[in-house]
């Protein structure tokens, strides 16, 4: 059949590329938006078939149903029109083209159809469950609106190449008689365009009910997906027949091909979810897609571990969110409150897109990774010498405990109850009967005690105090080693005699250990003590090398050097080598490397886009266990006011992150892109995207100055350090504006005149202020800093975390000091388990969180001293992120509650907060307020974490 438009013809404003396919209700052309300058999806409806009003009708409905939904799992509808297509020159071509066409302007989606990813790529059954799981997700937002598909087929749901999922093509849509009452809309029901006794559909996917021309509603899109699903993880249709009379015959009277005759290795809680999916009445399938989608998401996190027979279950949905750009040991020690809340809220990353592949240059030995654990409130994993256990600490709310799983069987036990008090920092003696961990004793806030309990349940006791590290055991289990303070700058290793319970010095560490965790442990003969240090030099990049200290004599001797690769945490392996998570500018997401030496030769164990923490080994270097977290999301709003549903803002990228906006209507964000962090600007409709800064230059950490075209941000070039940079928001005047080692961007004063930016110490962070006028220099606020600093709302005064070193411990009151670095003007003590701070609305007292009895209160300290009082309390959940908007009337922050994270916002003089969104799942990222107060933009996303057990590696 010959195509109705040609390339470089114009339909209204857009300009044809290409074709992209035929259907029954259309074709589909490849075509860019010459208003918006963006690729798009064109579908028009030949001229040969405008006579037919029941297709024009169906045609016409199909956009306007796809158009009513909001949803980054449907396909988005830009523009339905009527125009005439028109030649390069701009004159209506001759033929069948002339004459008016109707078409839908849509989203372009880059990537391929799930028929092509399940037949052609073979795509693996887990990976395929996750896709079907997408896809469910956006089909329960249309039949939530009273929108049935009722052509569902593999080859109308389409995969980006960055594994989001989009349903495509309502064409046969058909709104459902809604029913509501008390303040909620009536919906009238369309008139059914194919009236009773018609099929309408695909052959092979269509319901029984659909083959008898029957009404149909949302459970008829369930047998269709339920079609789909078989076809996924059996690589053949359910119903195949000589003939399309004898496919439907086989829809309404035969049974599918049981899937475990095709594919016998499909668990059996897989194959329970077709079955229910095809069962041939409604009333016994599935009655919600929402229930499909949990059930198949939960089922993708467990799918390695779950049997072939039988059942089983997981948890729901975890919560993640950003982690602290640079990770330092000292954290553990100085506020282990605020550790804890970065560890709830763990870290962001994005989307998994297949299982973890080797690296090209792996060994012989396939990469096998295995789901072991697959609850959502864990924290730490730790694996068990002989890797038959793993510990992992649990959280809710602000009650933390320990339990221990079998690997094998999945069962487990608890070790330390659920109670108030931070715990991390888990280790296994090597005969594996017992647990060591630190925990925070009532009043001190950092978890710096040291306790012990029996591996499978029993009393815990307290070993000892001032711990800043796990216990790392030697081989023969009668000594452990352990990190401790001798002043803020200098560490000591440290050997516990198990026998006699004496202590000594092993060495000395002056202002070495950082960026690194979880890194120490024996040789192989117990005669030294091995630590793997990293000095940041820039994004993604630093300074690594490991050496090894005699446990008798303290002798230093240097093992081996990794220049470039930034580790985060790390597992020593019996072998000479190292296994750490880290990130390089090439990998800006953390992923699990082998570090060897003495040969520093390093090698990329995963190759995906999860995200990988807390590594830990047997004790034979076979098996590593990990945290792997992913995580999608995209850029909403939401009118301040609150009573309107927040709107996903149309962006063709996903994972945008720090959204700020303008008072043109700007949106300034940062972007990952394939040559590493960028900062991208686009409408606040979605539409003029574009790349401000360069290629080569990885950019994070920006600020906008306040009423001018300028972005102040920190970035690095390849293999350099990172530094303070500026750039117009046209992309133009870029200007480096430092030139020292690793500096990084914390805050910009409220005129935009200066900018507050931090270095690497020995132990801490030093803070400097620098003038952003032409030869400004840079002078220092704080030789010791850590975490984040904010400028009062008049610009006056700069508060600051600022660490102390008293009496073997760790406290970090908030130091007040003035904007040109002059004399302290107060030291606020927050107590130690306050987190989330920001100024008061008028400046003159910091508001933090505090967590009290199961509950958190944003509290109110006065700068000029006196006791904190509770501006307001929640009784639960988790409160993050404060937030004043422009004009300082309003508060907003986020809250976990219920598994969920939503905005709320206050106002000063009311009772009580209210809640801003009201998502039922995912979680919130980057909450900022529009210029005018109206509005506020964020991120939101849909988030999984299990612990897997990695073999294959060597």
């Amino acid at each position: 059949m010959a195509q109705t438009l040609a390339p470089q013809q114009v339909l209204a404003h857009y300009r044809v590329t290409g074709a992209l396919g035929t259907g029954g209700m259309g074709e589909v052309y490849l075509a860019r938006d010459m208003t918006l300058d963006r690729n798009v999806a064109l579908k028009i409806l030949p001229p040969a078939l405008v006579g037919d009003a029941q297709r024009l009708r169906r045609f016409v409905l199909e956009a306007k149903s796809a158009s009513s939904l909001n949803h980054p799992n449907i396909v988005t509808i830009h523009e339905i029109g009527e125009a005439e297509a028109r030649g390069a020159n701009g004159r209506a071509p001759a033929g069948e083209a002339a004459g008016p066409l109707h078409f839908i302007a849509m989203e372009y989606v880059d990537g391929i159809t799930l028929a092509d990813a399940i037949h052609r790529d073979r795509t693996d059954v887990k990976t395929l469950v996750g896709y079907l799981a997408q896809a469910a997700e956006g089909l329960a937002k249309a039949h939530a609106a009273g929108i049935v598909h009722r052509d569902l087929k593999p080859g109308n749901i389409m995969v980006s190449k960055d594994g989001f999922v989009k349903v495509l093509d309502f064409g046969l849509a058909k709104l459902t008689e809604r029913t509501c009452s008390g303040d909620e809309t009536t919906v009238a029901p369309q008139t059914d365009l194919t009236g009773e006794g018609v099929a309408v559909g695909t052959t092979g996917y269509m319901s029984p009910e659909q083959v008898a021309g029957k009404t149909v509603d949302a459970r008829s899109d369930i047998f269709s997906f339920g079609c789909i699903l078989y076809e996924a993880v059996a690589r053949q249709r359910p119903f195949v027949g000589e003939t399309g009379i004898d496919t439907l015959h086989k829809i309404l009277n035969d049974a599918p091909r049981p899937v475990e005759e095709i594919n016998p290795r499909v668990p059996a809680e897989l194959r329970r979810v077709v079955r229910r999916c095809l069962a041939k009445s409604p009333d016994q399938r599935y009655q919600s897609i929402k229930d499909v989608a949990i059930e198949l998401r939960e089922i993708e996190e467990a799918y390695d571990t779950l049997p072939i027979s039988g059942t089983s279950g997981s948890g729901g949905a975890p919560t993640v969110a950003p982690p602290p750009r640079r990770a330092r040991w000292i954290a553990a020690g100085i506020a282990g409150a605020a550790v804890a809340l970065g560890m709830i809220a763990m870290w962001m990353v994005l989307p998994r897109l297949g299982p973890a592949e080797p690296d090209a240059g792996a060994d012989a030995e396939p990469l096998r990774i295995t789901t072991i654990l697959d609850r959502q409130d864990f924290l730490q994993p730790v694996l068990s010498p002989d890797a038959r256990y793993l510990a992992y600490t649990t959280h809710a709310g602000n009650d933390y405990g320990i339990r221990v799983r079998q690997v094998a069987t999945g069962s487990d036990v608890p070790v330390l109850e659920p109670q108030q008090g931070f715990v991390c920092c888990l280790s296994f003696t090597p005969d594996g009967d017992y647990v060591y961990f630190m925990k925070a004793e009532p009043g001190r806030g950092a978890a710096t005690t040291l306790f012990a309990a029996p591996a499978l349940g029993g009393t815990p006791r307290k070993i000892l105090d001032n711990v800043f590290s796990s216990a790392a055991f030697a081989p023969d289990g009668r000594r452990f080693a352990f990190l401790r303070y001798e002043s803020d700058s200098v560490m000591q290793i440290v050997v516990w005699d198990l026998a006699s319970g004496s202590q000594r010095v092993a060495a000395t560490l002056d202002g070495e250990l950082l960026n690194v965790r979880e890194t120490m442990a024996w040789s192989p003969d117990g005669r030294e003590i091995r630590i793997l240090f990293s000095r940041p030099r820039g994004i993604q990049h630093a300074d690594t090398r490991a050496a090894a200290f005699d446990a008798e004599t303290g002798a230093r001797r240097e093992l081996g050097t990794w220049d470039g690769l930034s580790p985060d945490e790390g597992a020593w392996l019996r072998e000479n080598a190292i296994v750490v998570t880290g990130t390089e500018p090439s990998t800006p997401t953390l992923q699990l490397w082998k570090l060897e030496f003495p040969s520093g030769a390093r090698r990329r164990i995963t190759n995906d886009s999860s995200v990988y923490r807390f590594p830990s080994a047997s004790a034979d270097g076979a098996h590593v266990a990990a945290i792997r977290a992913t995580i999608t999301w995209e850029l909403w709003s939401v009118a301040s006011s609150g009573g309107a549903e927040p709107r996903r803002v149309p962006l063709t990228v996903r994972r945008p992150d720090a959204p700020v906006a303008r008072a043109d209507g700007t949106l300034v964000f940062g972007l990952r892109h394939g040559d590493g962090d960028a900062i991208w600007t686009a409408g606040t409709d979605g539409s003029r995207l574009q790349r401000i800064t360069p290629p080569g230059l990885s950019a994070q950490g920006f600020r906008l100055l306040p009423s001018s075209d300028v972005i102040v941000f920190d970035g690095a070039r390849a293999d350099q350090s990172s530094h303070i940079w500026r750039i117009d928001m046209d992309g133009t005047g870029l200007v480096q504006l430092t030139d020292g080692e690793g500096e990084s961007l914390v805050a910009v004063s409220p005129d935009g005149r200066e900018c507050l930016y931090s270095t690497t110490g020995k132990s801490t962070d030093v803070l400097w202020r620098l003038p952003l006028g032409e030869g400004g220099e840079a002078t220092m606020i704080a030789a010791a800093h850590v975490g984040g600093a904010f400028y009062s709302p008049d610009g006056r005064f700069i508060a600051h975390p600022q660490p102390q070193f008293e009496s073997g411990r760790w406290k970090v009151p908030i130091a007040i000091v003035g904007r040109d670095g002059g004399n302290t003007v107060a030291m606020v003590d927050l107590q130690d388990n306050s987190q989330t701070i920001s100024w008061s609305s008028d400046g003159s007292a910091l508001l933090h969180v505090r967590a009290e009895q199961g509950s958190e209160a944003v509290m109110r300290h006065p700068i000029s001293g006196g006791a904190a009082t509770p501006l307001f309390r929640l009784p639960k959940g988790v409160v993050g992120s404060l937030k004043w908007s422009p004009d300082r009337r309003t508060l907003l922050f986020a809250v976990f509650a219920e598994r969920v994270w939503n905005l709320w916002t206050w106002t000063p003089g009311s009772a009580s907060p209210r809640p801003l969104t009201r998502f039922p799942t995912g979680s919130v990222y980057y909450p900022s307020w529009a210029p005018d107060g109206k509005t506020v933009y964020f991120g939101q996303g849909y988030s999984t974490r299990d612990a897997v057990l990695i073999r294959g590696f060597k």
